[in-house]
């Protein structure tokens, strides 16, 4: 409900159907801007008793707004010979109060308290403890001005409120420009459609098809103009008419970089500017290509893998290893410590010769099969061994050959023993005669 002056047929109380000169200044006080705007009604207490309750609202008095919360107020004694009006009012910082009125045989209401707007009268007959619903009329003027009873304006301009509530307008925008709001406490005013809230953010554009977005945006064949700066780093095609410009500071080029023309190209420079740009060479000279390279005194290293076909010179502490079939080694093998294993037909040439005694096959040399020849060196010949070339051995032991073939040793027999066959296969040992033979020729002394 709102503002009401209630009939006879509506009240138990006369003096409430009757209209107060009060009433008038209700109404006029809302053409000037004082009413309410929401909430705010005054109702009985659920046991009725001498205060009534008002709800929370919004009121605006003067042009002011306020917030109103709900409470309670308290009506003051009833008089003990004559009714009153009471007025429930709520001032423009929004505080509740109850405005008395005077006892009389026709009771009329009270004065509106300066910069408030009234909620609601409350009858209070002679001598009254409670305080019922029908003693309550509601006087409540919704502060709604129909737009007709607006003042003249511009054209375009609306009508806002400012942070202290109070009406105001906002100015006529730009063409196709938008109404974007300033957040709590700031006006809304019309602007270009930032691209946050999906606009283009400009009030111009060029091209068609989407909106583009600053953070990793697909561009379809678009003419760049001359951008400001740019990083050409996932840069693909062919750049059929690009004139290269000056390579700026901290473009990480290091070495000889010259420029023929406007393409910027590796120039001439010899091998020391090249050493002069690397920092982690080794050796010095000439810059090596992988295609027959002429090394001076070099130091190889360990090799994973090489071919010696043409090397020259003395290896003198090489420790050399197995000598495949058919090597072709040519001139003098020499030897300075053990010889390594020479593999059968390895067709050396020239003499076996040793560097220390005599051209003899050191021990321990390895040297396995025939040793042959295809120049002056000869095969070991049958015979040709002699027994001081054979390696020492043991006093008393002597030379077999075991089932293998393999040259074998028969171990030193006890004294007075003889060497007795074991039949094939099986090393003849010393063993003690035992019978047959030539008899001890002292049996027969």
């Amino acid at each position: 409900m709102s503002f009401t002056i209630p009939n006879e047929a509506q009240t138990n109380f006369t003096d409430l159907a009757e209209p107060d000169s009060i009433d008038i200044d209700i109404l006029v006080t809302a053409y000037s801007g004082t009413g309410v705007i929401s909430g705010c009604a005054v109702t009985a207490q659920g046991t009725p008793d001498m205060t009534v309750a008002v709800a929370s609202g919004t009121v605006v008095v003067g042009g002011t707004r306020a917030t109103v919360t709900g409470g309670n107020v308290t009506i003051t004694t009833a008089d003990a010979n004559n009714p009153r009006i009471d007025l429930v009012v709520v001032n423009s910082s929004g505080t509740k109060s109850v405005t008395a009125g005077t006892p009389a045989v026709g009771p009329v209401m009270p004065a509106i308290p300066s910069t408030s707007t009234v909620l609601a009268i409350v009858y209070v007959p002679t001598n009254d403890g409670t305080i019922e619903s029908t003693q309550i009329i509601d006087k409540r003027v919704v502060n709604a001005i129909p737009v007709g009873q607006l003042d003249n304006g511009t054209d375009g301009e609306l009508i806002t409120w400012n942070t202290s509530g109070v009406p105001t307008t906002v100015a006529v925008g730009t063409v196709n420009y938008a109404l974007i709001s300033g957040g709590t406490g700031v006006a809304p005013t019309f602007q270009i459609v930032p691209v946050a809230g999906g606009g283009t953010g400009v009030a111009t554009s060029t091209g068609t098809g989407s909106v583009v977005l600053s953070n990793s945006p697909t561009l379809v064949t678009p003419a760049l103009g001359t951008p400001a700066s740019g990083v050409m780093t996932n840069v693909s095609g062919t750049a059929s008419s690009l004139t290269a410009g000056t390579v700026t500071t901290n473009a990480n080029l290091t070495g000889h970089v010259t420029s023929s023309g406007n393409a910027a190209v590796l120039g001439s420079f010899t091998s020391a500017q090249l050493a002069t740009a690397l920092t982690n060479e080794t050796g010095s000279g000439l810059v090596v290509f992988g295609t027959s390279p002429t090394l001076i005194t070099p130091a190889l290293g360990t090799p994973a893998s090489g071919v010696m076909t043409n090397v020259t010179g003395t290896a003198a502490s090489l420790t050399a290893g197995n000598v495949t079939t058919n090597a072709n080694l040519t001139g003098g093998v020499t030897s300075s410590g053990n010889a390594a294993t020479v593999i059968t037909n390895a067709n050396l040439t020239g003499g076996v010769t040793s560097v220390g005694n005599a051209a003899t096959v050191i021990t321990n040399a390895n040297l396995t099969g025939v040793v042959t020849s295809t120049g002056n060196a000869t095969a070991i010949a049958a015979k040709a061994l002699a027994v001081s070339k054979l390696a020492d051995g043991t006093d008393g032991e002597l030379i077999t050959w075991d089932a293998s073939g393999v040259a074998a040793t028969v171990a030193v027999g006890t004294a007075t023993h003889v060497l007795t066959s074991n039949g094939v296969g099986v090393a003849p040992t010393f063993q003690e005669a035992s019978g047959g033979g030539v008899p001890n020729p002292f049996f027969f002394a």
